[in-house]
């Protein structure tokens, strides 16, 4: 987020206070076998073994956003980052893996709120 509050030029101390839920609801798969060419001339390509969501999955995402960040913000960002970084730390140059698309965002109310 701190990448899209970049590109956007706007909210770059207010995304830090973002409050994620450390839960991804999904059904990642983990046996996911990807090519994984090194850079360099002289490295031989090699198989990585890891846990993945497939191209076209749905993961839900949560979070309590500081009241300096209004919802269609929010959305603006996280459209910005999930076209350019997206959510998995496994990077690779041939591939834009990881990246994601904003289907839908909903605002929740929380315990004790009355909105």
């Amino acid at each position: 987020m701190r990448y899209a509050a970049k590109i956007a030029n706007k909210h770059h101390a207010e995304v830090k206070k973002i409050d994620w839920c450390p839960i991804v609801v999904g059904e990642p798969r983990n046996d996911w076998r990807r090519t994984v060419v090194p850079p360099g001339e002289n490295t031989r390509s090699y198989f990585a073994l890891h846990e993945a969501f497939r191209p076209g999955d749905t993961v839900v995402l949560s979070a309590v956003l500081p009241d300096e960040i209004p919802l269609s913000d929010f959305v603006h960002l996280l459209t910005l980052v999930g076209k350019y970084r997206g959510f998995s730390p496994f990077n690779n140059v041939q591939e834009k893996y990881g990246t994601f698309e904003v289907i839908s965002v909903e605002a929740t109310a929380g315990p004790g709120d009355d909105n």
